[in-house]
């Protein structure tokens, strides 16, 4: 899966001169819950995708960060 599916990171472009760059915030645990509920060890790769629906390549231990920010809220 990638950082967009199920809206589980939310991403911003970092800079435009940098191109497909993105900033990554916490979004919603409920798909990556949802998966470890039933059995399933989610794998997400680096990719998000902007709420304009361009993809960004966001740095993996930001990326790792935001969904590590939002499970401590539960």
């Amino acid at each position: 899966m990638f950082l967009g599916d199920g809206d589980s990171v939310k991403v911003t472009q970092l800079d435009e001169e940098l191109g497909h760059v993105g900033l990554a915030q916490p979004g919603s645990p409920k798909l990556i819950n949802s998966l470890l509920e039933n059995g399933y060890l989610p794998v997400v790769s680096s990719i998000g995708v902007t709420d304009e629906g361009q993809l960004m390549n966001v740095n993996a231990d930001q990326a790792a960060t935001a969904l590590a920010q939002r499970w401590a809220r539960i």
